[in-house]
């Protein structure tokens, strides 16, 4: 991960999760670049999220991301490019037989600086 540590349930420095103003009460918060690898062997049928650029201050112009659902080797899903000023995005993936599901975090293209990156409310489904 570029910065900090991936955070349960708040955001990478340890603030709410907020995208584009909304607060979310669970998920994971990370900063880009960043790679969450979990075994999964199979168990769960779907991954559901919203993501975004967490906006936790009135300055936080430049993060821009994309999100990315790997399973098996496999791209699975990605987010258009997604700045701090964008409405939170749901995701909702297929897992069927998938064994090892890693969620990525990539730059957007402009250097990691305030790419503060929330998986709001992430769940997998059985």
């Amino acid at each position: 991960q570029g910065f900090g540590r991936p955070e349960k349930d708040r955001s990478v420095i340890q603030l709410p999760m907020t995208i584009a103003g909304k607060t979310f009460p669970k998920g994971i918060g990370t900063h880009s670049p960043s790679e969450l690898v979990y075994r999964i062997e199979g168990q769960y049928s779907r991954f559901v999220s919203w993501v975004g650029v967490d906006g936790y201050t009135a300055f936080n112009t430049f993060g821009s991301v994309t999100f990315q659902v790997w399973g098996d080797g496999r791209l699975l899903h990605e987010t258009p490019l997604m700045k701090a000023s964008d409405a939170a995005r749901l995701i909702d993936v297929s897992l069927r037989g998938i064994k090892t599901l890693k969620l990525v975090v990539t730059d957007g293209g402009n250097g990691s600086h305030y790419d503060h990156a929330d998986w709001a409310g992430a769940m997998l489904i059985p």
